[in-house]
């Protein structure tokens, strides 16, 4: 049983001393357990236990997402994604049922998995806002909102308030819900000033205050960190999107002029290329020896390496023969030697998320494909039903963890291939990559419905099929081959990208010679 951490949680045991004859009892607040230990003690004379029943509690939300493909693997890991969450969603996003319930800002994370899986919108919006409601005179936001950390003056993690400004983007996406924007904004900017004051003469965040988190994992966080900066590089394209909206051109060109410049500076001072990776910081003027799959993936995923250092990039840090996995994090354990020059810190849960948008980013889904094979099999392998923090099991590690889902939002949004491109699916893509799959069929929740798409592959043939509901438009892009034949509703087409926008159901066949040795 997970007693907690010291000074954090409290033991989640009850003592009750009974009286004379028949007598019910429930306990006030939530928990969250694998396994239910009834201990009797200091018994004098017969006791009879009636029955010992469990009542479920979480947010209420529907399976109205679906994944199923040609791989069972993947439909369970899938499933077991979208139960994790489940058990994570109560009256917030919390990163966990047992050891914590409190709602971190990694929940930038869950709610993507959320848009795919349950297509709930209104706990995202709950905690955005509490998120700015907790943001400080300063600028910074908390790590945990709702909570008292705020109160206390409680150390924080800067990198989660830039997942808040990130979390609004999805937002926006994924529900088209723009009178957010509003509220939120003057809270951006404070936000923005925030990092905006850690910036030093050569455009880079620089020994940024509280404790950079990044990752559970022993990357390097001295003076100016690589994925800190790529990930206000980010926030800065949220930063102006927010603008345009609001109609602030003035903020918009600041954003966009810090986003060049930081994006420059990244690209100039954190390179390595004699080893052609990004190094995880650069303390004192001098470059960190040590790699990661956390940085560069930061890196990839959010478009700051220039298009000609991809490859050399994958090629480093999907290396296995360099992949190395450290200890759960530095804080909770003394440091863990190995050859910096050599070896690469393996991504944990979390941050595989973002490795899995550079991956697809650069049209490497059947590499994605093969990491949730490889690791989140693995977690299947062992037994586990819910996923769990990290891929080592310590004491402090939570064995439900809804950042460790990303396979559900994965799989939904490269595999089946829908995402928004329009506030709340107005526009939506299609966009199937089958790898090494032979079909996939689900449902992807939007606001104007379940937007059904189903492919296969057969022979020389895809065959898709696409539900496009009322008030949207789909933009349909086969799997790339040279196509001989493209009908839709056997009528001929244009092998290019397909614009559907009258709802109903659409059914696309494509043919060529050689494509299943393309896919």
């Amino acid at each position: 049983m997970h007693q907690g951490i010291p000074g954090f949680d409290v033991w989640p045991a009850h003592r009750l001393i009974l009286r004379e004859g028949r007598q019910t009892w429930e306990a006030f607040e939530l928990s969250g357990f694998r396994y239910l230990q009834v201990t009797v003690r200091g018994c004098e004379r017969p006791l009879q236990i009636h029955a010992v029943r469990l009542n479920f509690s979480a947010y209420p939300v529907q399976p109205v997402g679906k994944f199923t493909c040609s791989d069972d693997l993947l439909n369970l890991i899938w499933q077991v994604g979208a139960k994790t969450l489940r058990y994570c969603m109560l009256d917030g996003y919390v990163d966990c049922p047992s050891r914590e319930q409190r709602q971190w800002l990694d929940a930038y994370v869950d709610s993507l998995i959320n848009y795919a899986a349950f297509g709930d919108a209104r706990l995202a919006a709950k905690m955005l806002r509490q998120v700015a409601q907790s943001q400080q005179a300063d600028g910074i936001t908390m790590m945990v909102a709702p909570g008292d950390f705020s109160v206390m003056r409680f150390t924080n993690i800067p990198d989660f308030c830039l997942y808040w400004i990130l979390a609004i983007d999805a937002y926006l996406d994924y529900t088209g819900d723009l009178s957010i924007i509003a509220d939120l904004y003057p809270s951006v900017i404070k936000a923005i000033g925030w990092f905006e004051r850690h910036l030093n003469s050569e455009m880079l965040l620089t020994d940024v205050p509280h404790w950079v988190f990044v990752d559970w994992a022993e990357i390097d966080k001295r003076g100016q960190v690589t994925a800190l900066n790529a990930q206000f590089v980010a926030a800065l394209r949220v930063a102006a999107r927010l603008a345009r909206l609001m109609d602030s051109p003035r903020d918009r060109v600041r954003f966009e002029q810090m986003e060049r410049a930081i994006s420059a500076a990244i690209n100039q001072h954190l390179w390595d290329d004699s080893r052609g990776a990004y190094v995880d910081c650069r303390h004192n003027d001098v470059q960190s020896s040590r790699l990661s799959q956390q940085t560069n993936a930061a890196v990839l995923a959010y478009q700051v390496a220039p298009a000609e250092r991809w490859s050399r990039v994958f090629d480093v840090i999907l290396d296995d023969q360099r992949l190395v996995l450290t200890r759960f994090g530095a804080a909770q354990a003394e440091s863990i030697r190995f050859d910096e020059a050599a070896h690469v810190v393996l991504a944990q849960p979390f941050t595989m998320h973002f490795l899995h948008r550079a991956l697809c980013a650069s049209g490497r889904q059947q590499t994605m494909l093969d990491n949730i094979r490889r690791r989140w099999g693995a977690l299947i392998e062992s037994g586990d039903r819910t996923f769990r923090e990290s891929w080592q099991i310590i004491e402090l590690t939570s064995l439900c963890h809804a950042w460790a889902g990303t396979p559900t939002f994965d799989l939904s949004t490269e595999i089946l291939g829908v995402r928004p491109l329009a506030p709340g699916f107005s526009r939506f893509q299609v966009a199937p990559q089958p790898a090494d799959l032979l079909w996939a069929q689900g449902v992807f929740p939007s606001p104007q419905g379940g937007i059904a798409v189903g492919w296969r592959v057969t022979g020389d043939q895809f065959d898709l099929t696409v539900t496009v509901p009322p008030g949207t438009e789909a933009q349909v892009s086969l799997p790339e081959a040279d196509w001989d034949v493209v009908q839709v509703n056997d009528r001929m087409a244009h092998p290019g990208t397909l614009l559907l926008s009258i709802p109903g159901t659409y059914h696309v066949s494509a043919r060529r010679s050689h494509f299943s040795e393309l896919v």
